[in-house]
């Protein structure tokens, strides 16, 4: 059985023993989904049909390699999540599966009948609706819909691990440890659909801090410090941004274990800099593209989907300004989002006698 009690991140008011509130949550993943966006915007020129001349320049596409941390947040707060919430079963989790698939399946009707109606897109079979339905390998249509089949295999995982996290003999978990990795090795070295597991590594160091209360310990820290916040903001953006780019430009000391610390550090460093300044409209505005983050995950594929790119690009994208493309990815995906909201709703509340059908055991604690 596990000792260690737990909260849940599901409520709005956490008790004063979490470092990470309910809004602080939405607000890192309003952060991310603004990395994102900027990631996909300026990390891959070949997703554009005329290639924009800002391109030319380098320090947009370095900009955008540094903005796939973005991942690595999302998969961090998601085992820092997961850790909070009192219920740790398999049927929770699968009953999990089944609410992120009904929003997903949405954003998918919404996508499909945009790309069928405007931009040509023409399924030839069955199994090309399926493939999208049920993104595990191609999903030429969803395009950034990869992450659905990685929540899957995380949410399978969670319950596995937790159980191993709680054994009282300590030679048993290092051995379930040892061969929980090497599979997670195999797998992801030998069998295509499993290689974004590899992201579970930032979930397990999320999961970690959030067992070990990490986050907890610093904030109590710098309690007792009256000075020098500001700089231990800055060097722990600073080292995200550098074991980061260790990563993805293959500089400074070269490939290693240390990427796993990015997240970390530049979570930490946010929420330090934001506990000194408030910053009242930024949190607003954080919290607000954090309420709409997976929607726009989704939906925002519509401007570099191989179906769709070409018809959006040349109707929104009329500024070859940088900036005007971002935004124009952004506020038109956040625009189908607010408006999808209310039906993912509605179809969530039709569904769900069938999700409580799955009935949810608490894993228990002492």
């Amino acid at each position: 059985m596990c000792s260690i009690p737990t909260v849940s991140i599901a409520s709005k008011n956490l008790p004063e023993i979490s470092a990470v509130s309910y809004y602080d949550v939405l607000l890192l993943k309003g952060l991310a989904l603004l990395m994102m966006v900027f990631h996909h915007c300026f990390a891959v020129p070949v997703w554009y049909v005329d290639v924009p001349d800002f391109f030319q320049c380098d320090w947009w596409i370095v900009g955008g390699r540094v903005a796939k941390q973005c991942v690595g947040i999302f998969a961090f707060l998601s085992g820092w999540v997961y850790w909070h919430h009192q219920n740790k079963s398999w049927k929770y989790s699968v009953s999990k599966i089944i609410s992120f698939l009904l929003l997903y399946w949405c954003a998918f009707a919404l996508i499909a009948g945009i790309a069928y109606f405007f931009c040509s897109w023409r399924p030839e079979l069955l199994s090309d609706v399926l493939r999208e339905l049920f993104p595990v390998n191609l999903h030429p249509l969803m395009f950034f819909a990869w992450y659905v089949w990685f929540y899957i295999q995380m949410m399978l995982i969670f319950p596995l691990y937790h159980r191993i996290e709680c054994l009282e003999n300590r030679w048993g978990r290092w051995v379930c440890y040892i061969t929980g990795l090497l599979v997670m090795v195999l797998l992801c070295s030998h069998f295509p659909v499993f290689r974004d597991l590899a992201w579970f590594a930032f979930v397990l160091l999320g999961y970690w801090v959030a067992r070990r209360r990490v986050l907890e310990k610093i904030k109590q820290f710098l309690l007792r410090v009256n000075y020098g916040k500001t700089i231990i903001a800055c060097f722990s953006i600073g080292l995200a941004l550098i074991l980061f780019l260790d990563i993805h430009m293959n500089s400074f000391t070269g490939r290693g274990p240390w990427c796993l610390l990015s997240p970390f550090f530049l979570v930490t460093g946010v929420m330090i800099f934001l506990s000194i300044y408030r910053m009242f409209y930024l949190r607003k505005l954080l919290i607000f593209f954090g309420k709409h983050s997976v929607n726009i995950w989704f939906l925002h594929s519509l401007f570099f989907s191989p179906e769709t790119r070409h018809v959006m690009q040349k109707y929104f994208f009329v500024s070859t300004n940088p900036l005007g493309v971002y935004l124009s990815v952004l506020l038109f995906s956040l625009c189908l989002s607010i408006v999808l909201t209310p039906f993912q709703k509605w179809v969530q509340n039709m569904c769900r006698p069938i999700i409580s059908c799955i009935k949810v055991r608490s894993f228990e604690t002492k």
